[in-house]
């Protein structure tokens, strides 16, 4: 499965940068049943969500413009839309960073995952740049 910047977090998850009309074609044809977007809305290519809704699968929205909206509300909400998926998630944003850096809040916030523990699921799940902001945010 190729997407732009993927990363496979478990059997259900996988996480990158924004998946592109075929690329949606092959999560459908691969089992994904739901599309969370964490992108905000000038950042979404046009028709983006009838393109998802168009190959029968859910769109979620999520936004997160930047360091300043990565908090446990919204790793909370993360939680909850994928609690809601029954089959496979995709979890995009620009390039994965922002995702990853949500996946490690809900390590932490959600899963009581150990500061480090969560930080290295963050990684594993595409954070890059955000890296210190969060372990920075996990140690306060």
């Amino acid at each position: 499965m190729t997407i732009p910047h993927a990363a496979v977090v478990d059997d259900k998850i996988l996480t990158g940068g924004e998946p592109s009309a075929s690329q949606l074609d092959d999560l459908q044809a691969n089992g994904f049943t739901d599309i969370v977007c964490v992108k905000t809305d000038g950042e979404l290519a046009a028709n983006f969500e009838s393109n998802v809704e168009a190959r029968g699968m859910r769109y979620h929205k999520l936004p997160v413009g930047g360091p300043d909206d990565l908090t446990p509300e919204k790793a909370e909400s993360l939680d909850a839309i994928l609690a809601e998926c029954d089959g496979k998630v995709c979890v995009f944003c620009g390039s994965g960073n922002r995702v990853g850096a949500l996946f490690a809040l809900r390590e932490f916030h959600i899963n009581n995952a150990p500061a480090d523990a969560a930080l290295q699921y963050g990684l594993a799940a595409g954070m890059k740049g955000l890296a210190p902001f969060i372990q920075m945010k996990l140690n306060a």
